[in-house]
């Protein structure tokens, strides 16, 4: 009965050892983005089709506590977050010293990914609002936002 014993614990021992080994899934890596930006470019009013550069440029998020963009130059293009806990998000942008004020407002839905990169917030733009001290006009054009997602709005200056 003693020659047993051993037998049984190894016996259960390599049996538990081969259920762990067979149930523990390889860990795998999210290779996509999920981070959702709304896309911006400037472009030079009267033309609308030559992107330009912008000089000391500033944006921060109205209720945000840091800059998004301090005192940027050679800007043609911006990434700017949107706020996933609310309904629309308002920008300060500072143009040479000069603010206007964005708002964008929007529709959102979480879209699953893949298990490892897990869900993404993406975003419809529903309405917009500009002041016009610098800014001339604004255009959306992509209202989708998501992680892959190109330039979806033109400022025009």
């Amino acid at each position: 009965m003693k020659n047993r014993i051993p037998a049984i614990h190894v016996l259960l021992t390599l049996l538990l050892t081969t259920g762990l080994l067979i149930a523990c899934d390889e860990e795998e890596v999210c290779d996509q983005s999920v981070y959702s930006s709304l896309n911006i470019g400037f472009y030079k009013s009267g033309d609308g089709k030559q992107d330009t550069s912008v000089q000391n440029f500033s944006c921060y998020g109205l209720g945000a506590d840091s800059m998004l963009y301090d005192i940027q130059n050679n800007l043609s293009r911006l990434a700017l977050p949107l706020n996933p806990s609310t309904r629309s998000c308002s920008f300060v942008m500072i143009f040479d010293s000069i603010p206007d004020t964005l708002i964008f407002s929007y529709d959102q839905e979480l879209v699953f990914v893949s298990y490892p990169c897990g869900f993404a917030p993406h975003y419809s733009i529903t309405e917009n609002y500009e002041s016009h001290n610098v800014i001339d006009s604004i255009t959306i054009e992509n209202s989708e936002v998501n992680p892959q997602s190109e330039e979806n709005v033109k400022i025009y200056l």
